[in-house]
């Protein structure tokens, strides 16, 4: 404001001019317009909005200043104007207190402060991002008050909180699972330190298939048998898991395999590893199609290398009406790489090969012979992709589905297309992939932990096996387990005792009893007709006469829903449904560690990285 005569002042802002009568409510009043007023003290602007009744008592005290009866040039529009009240002015201690940094202890930073490592933690972000100028800014852009905690404070304080927390509610879900599975696998990081990974797979007693990653252990020994079994037992004894490990799933590796063979636990080998096993040997041993596959990605590696040949490409691709799409390089350990490369080959060979010829290089083109063994091994190795896909589609594809896959698999290759049926009856590419197809999974059905877990699948049951002799036995073995289960849970007698074994017997007064042989021969009656009501035979049985459902359908919620009915069997589904059907949930942690340990984190310890990679996967 600024006084213009005895009476009258001029707002700087506005330039409204007002009658000034000795005190400065009123003033200060005006300024509820302008947000500017808060701008030059640097802080929030208050709420001018009080209760109606606050402004008619405002009013009623005559706080209303009236404009100059004349406007001027400057004051466009009414020649007065009624102010309403300014609500209570602040105390010093507030407008102070609003400008200080929340409390260590205060509720809001601790929430800013849980979401900052929710950040990290979900986006892999390094931890120098609390000391980025350009994120600092921002973040004090949101929030003034809230001041970033430092680098060392968040591995030395809140990290290893959150991790504790977290580790707590973890052991807490496990210790309500009856059985667990585990996945385990090797791998090498961009420093070359060797890790071990170890998830855990279990059904919750609401029937929820959870996946909780346990450990991420630096190996700094041999990779032998006994080293590395040494490190799986270290795991579970930590998390109290001896006891109710069932299987472990991993890899075709023969140090791993004896690892978990010595520690007398059921190994189940990883489906897509054996299937990738069968498509690469199948690739190699095909001389015409390696000859192909070579060729082409000499030509893919030639485009991502010239920058004048990708150009020529792009604009080849666009000149023939199509869209700009990169050609594919394989990548040696997945064979659906090599799939996937000669598909796009085989979609933009007209552009490639046009480009090819302008740039001069027309020997690297594919011959017509050539192109049609690319067409060829196309269509035998897609049937083989759509099962990779359908493995990788679910979160985690329980092991009841191996089984079903397979068949579906040679359904699909000696399928009614008569063209593909005769590619893998003449195609040398066909042919071998056949054989070693049936090699690899020869006796499946035989496998008593694949046949139950196919059994006990209500999408299932026994529409998949082909020996259904073997299914019985199967079948009258999983009834037998049920059996001693049963009888291993009945009640032992108490021992008597030490007391009442020096205790001298008394002779009870002997009576006659009439009915005792009746009351014997009723007695086992009833116990042969409880068995035949509610043993693992009817369970069993009444379990199989249920109809299937859909495919689509959750089998877990199925048994939620069905397990008062089968009291024995629903056990027996909760330790074969936690069993995952590959190794991918602990492979994927090499894909998040490759984006933790990165050339800007690349000095993190060996705990920091179990810790960062244990809250990113359990986090919720």
């Amino acid at each position: 404001m600024e006084q213009t005569g005895s009476n009258i002042v001029t707002c700087t802002i506005c330039k409204v001019t007002f009658t000034f009568t000795g005190t400065t409510s009123g003033l200060l009043g005006h300024l509820r317009h302008s947000t500017e007023y808060f701008d030059l003290l640097n802080i929030e602007t208050p709420d001018w909005s009080p209760p109606l009744a606050s402004l008619q008592s405002a009013e009623s005290e005559s706080l209303s200043l009236t404009g100059p009866s004349q406007p001027g040039p400057s004051q466009p529009g009414p020649s007065s104007r009624v102010i309403s009240a300014a609500p209570q002015q602040q105390t010093l201690e507030c407008v102070f207190t609003r400008r200080q940094a929340y409390p260590d202890g205060s509720e809001k930073k601790k929430n800013i402060d849980s979401h900052l490592l929710k950040l990290i933690v979900t986006d892999m972000q390094p931890l120098s991002l609390v000391e980025n100028k350009g994120f600092q800014e921002f973040v004090k852009v949101i929030d003034p008050r809230y001041v970033l905690p430092s680098r060392r404070e968040l591995m030395q304080t809140h990290f290893p909180s959150l991790y504790e927390k977290q580790k707590q509610q973890v052991r807490e879900e496990l210790e309500g699972a009856s059985y667990v599975a585990l996945t385990s696998d090797l791998w090498t990081s961009r420093q070359t330190k060797s890790f071990l990974s170890v998830t855990a797979h279990f059904i919750s007693p609401e029937w929820e298939l959870k996946c909780k990653l346990l450990a991420t252990k630096r190996l700094m020994v041999d990779h032998t048998s006994k080293n590395i079994g040494d490190a799986l037992k270290e795991i579970c004894e930590e998390w109290d898991l001896l006891e109710k490990v069932c299987c472990i799933v991993t890899d075709n590796a023969p140090n791993i395999v004896k690892a978990v063979t010595d520690m007398k636990v059921n190994h189940i080998p990883c489906f897509a590893h054996s299937l990738n096993l069968v498509v690469q040997n199948a690739l190699k041993n095909t001389n015409d199609v390696k000859k192909v596959q070579e060729k082409v990605k000499a030509i893919v590696s030639f485009f991502h290398h010239s920058v004048k040949a990708s150009d020529k490409l792009c604009a080849q691709q666009v000149q023939q009406g199509g869209e700009r799409k990169k050609l594919i390089m394989d990548v040696e350990t997945r064979w659906n790489s090599t799939f996937y490369m000669f598909e796009r080959f085989q979609e933009q060979h007209e552009a490639v090969t046009s480009t090819l010829c302008v740039l001069g290089r027309n020997n690297m083109c594919l011959s017509g012979d050539e192109l049609e063994c690319l067409s060829k091994a196309i269509c035998v190795l897609e049937p083989f992709d759509v099962v990779t896909k359908e493995l990788s589609a679910e979160k985690m594809t329980c092991l009841s589905k191996v089984i079903p896959l397979i068949k579906a698999l040679r359904s699909c290759m000696y399928s009614t297309d008569e063209y593909r049926r005769e590619l893998y009856e003449t195609f040398p590419l066909g042919l071998e992939l056949g054989a070693r197809l049936d090699r690899k999974f020869l006796g499946l059905e035989r496998g008593f932990i694949l046949a139950v877990g196919t059994l006990l699948d209500p999408r299932f049951k026994k529409l998949h096996f082909v020996d259904k002799g073997n299914i019985n036995e199967v079948q009258e073995r999983l009834i037998n387990s049920m059996r001693a289960r049963s009888d291993s849970q009945a009640p032992v007698p108490a021992p008597a005792t030490q007391a009442a074994q020096h205790q001298r017997p008394t002779q009870p007064k002997r009576q006659l009893d009439l009915w005792g042989e009746h009351d014997k021969i009723v007695k086992e009656c009833l116990k042969a007709a409880q068995t035949t009501c509610v043993g693992p035979n009817v369970d069993m049985r009444r379990y199989l006469e249920e109809g299937i459902i859909a495919r689509h359908e959750d089998p877990l919620r199925w048994w939620k829903n069905h397990s008062q009915a089968f009291p024995l069997l629903q056990d027996k589904a909760k330790y074969y449904f936690c069993i995952p059907a590959t190794s991918v949930p602990s492979e994927r942690v090499f894909s998040r560690a490759g984006e933790l340990i990165s050339n800007r984190r690349n000095c993190l310890s060996d705990e920091n990285v179990n810790m960062l990679l244990f809250l990113n996967k359990n986090m919720n």
